[in-house]
C-alpha cells in the first residue's frame, strides 16, 4: 500500500541539463560540492529537535522533502534514503565489517495545510514504518511498485551520515585523519554529515545535472533549515525558499 497510486518514477528534470543525447551517452562524471552549516544554526536545530523530540535525520528528511516539493511543484514527492541493515536479528552482526546499508525509497505525500511542526512528526512516523523493510532490496520494491520495471523509481537520495568514531587506548593501528567517501550513481545526492558540526554535500552527475543550479539548490535549502525553526507553527506553504536577491527581484 505505500507505493500505491504512486505509477511515475520522480525525476528532477528541471535540474537537468536540456535534451543532449551525446551527453546522455557519456558515464557518469560525479562532482561534490561541500558546505558547513553555521554552528549558531547547527545549535538551533539540535536544540530544535531535542525540544519536539525529533531526530536530525528526521529534521533533514523533512527539507530535503520540501525542498523537492518546491522544485517540482508535485504533491507526491519521493526520494531514496540509507538504512542500516546491521539488525540485531543477525548473528555477530556488529563484528561483521562494512557499513551494511540499503536503500529504499521515502515517499511524502504533501498536504499544505499542516503546520512544519506536524508536518516533521509525519516524516519521522513515515520514516519508522519503512525502516521495518530495512532488509528488502530495492529492486524487491521496484518490482511491487505500479511504475515500468526498467525506470528508477527516483534519481536523488539523502544520505544521513552519523557514523561513530571511538578511540580506544590501545590501537595496533592508528590514524591521523579519517574521511567517509560515499560514490553515488544516482544523478543527485544530498550527504548530511553531523559527526561534529553540521556539513552538506550535494554530489551530481554533471552530464545530467546543470552545474549553474547547484549553489542555487544548497541556498534555498540553507533558507528553509532557518525557516523550519522560526514558522514551526506556521503552515508549510508560509515557508520561504528564496534569498533576498531573488525575492527583490520578483517584487520589480
Amino acid at each position: 500500500h505505500y507505493l500505491k497510486g504512486f505509477t511515475a518514477p520522480f525525476h528532477l528534470n528541471m535540474l537537468y541539463h536540456p535534451h543532449d543525447s551525446m551527453l546522455e551517452k557519456k558515464d557518469p562524471n560525479i562532482l561534490m560540492q561541500e558546505w558547513a552549516i553555521s554552528a549558531s544554526l547547527a545549535s538551533e536545530i539540535k536544540l530544535f529537535c531535542r525540544k519536539h523530540t525529533l531526530t536530525l535525520n528526521t529534521f533533514f528528511q523533512a527539507a530535503w522533502a520540501l525542498l523537492l516539493n518546491y522544485y517540482s511543484q508535485q504533491q507526491n514527492v519521493m526520494f531514496g534514503v540509507t538504512l542500516s541493515t546491521r539488525s540485531a536479528d543477525i548473528m555477530n552482526a556488529n563484528s561483521m565489517v562494512g557499513l551494511l546499508v540499503n536503500t529504499l525509497p521515502f515517499r511524502i505525500k504533501f498536504q499544505h495545510n499542516l503546520t512544519t511542526q506536524k508536518f516533521l512528526q509525519k516524516v519521522q512516523a513515515s520514516f519508522s514504518q519503512i525502516i521495518n523493510f530495512h532488509s528488502i532490496s530495492l529492486s524487491q520494491v521496484q518490482a511491487w511498485s505500479e511504475v515500468v520495471h526498467h525506470l528508477p523509481l527516483f534519481d536523488n537520495i539523502l544520505v544521513f551520515e552519523n557514523y561513530p568514531v571511538e578511540e580506544e587506548k590501545e590501537q595496533l593501528l592508528k590514524f591521523k585523519t579519517m574521511k567517509i567517501i560515499d560514490p553515488t550513481h544516482y544523478p543527485l545526492a544530498c550527504i548530511i554529515n553531523s559527526s561534529e558540526e553540521i556539513k552538506v554535500k550535494l554530489a551530481y552527475d554533471s552530464h545530467k545535472v546543470n552545474a549553474d543550479l547547484i549553489t542555487p539548490l544548497f541556498n534555498h535549502f540553507h533558507i528553509l533549515l532557518q525557516e523550519m525553526i522560526e514558522k514551526n507553527s506556521q503552515p508549510i506553504f508560509h515557508l520561504n525558499f528564496l534569498t533576498k536577491q531573488e525575492q527583490e527581484k520578483l517584487l520589480r
